[in-house]
């Protein structure tokens, strides 16, 4: 019984094959002769698979998507310090000049026009 338990469950956690061979992508597809754009717009759960399985933390605000759960902790704490520093509004405005170059400025503007 425990061996029929766990050849089910490594059946559950194989990747699921798809049921119609001919509706594989080959490296000889020609899109003038083989359906063009209706079949490259075919979803393939297995092209899908093949990218994204090795991909298993995805990121809920950004989509991106990584190998390890620390490399997704990480991720996660940027976007957070990100966060908090975009609303502590550290940087904001660089561009602009001090109060105190501001009013030198003024200052020697008045200066040059004054007769």
């Amino acid at each position: 019984a425990a061996a029929t338990a766990a050849a089910a469950a490594a059946a559950a956690a194989a990747p699921a094959t798809p049921a119609v061979e001919e509706d594989r992508l080959t490296a000889e597809f020609d899109p003038a002769n083989d359906g063009g754009e209706v079949e490259l717009r075919k979803r393939r759960e297995y092209l899908v698979n093949a990218l994204y399985g090795d991909l298993a933390h995805q990121c809920a605000q950004t989509g991106r998507r990584f190998k390890e759960r620390s490399e997704l902790d990480a991720h996660l704490d940027l976007m957070v310090m990100r966060r908090r520093k975009k609303k502590e509004g550290a940087t904001s405005r660089r561009w602009c000049v001090d109060a105190d170059s501001w009013i030198m400025g003024a200052a020697a503007e008045a200066a040059d026009d004054a007769p």
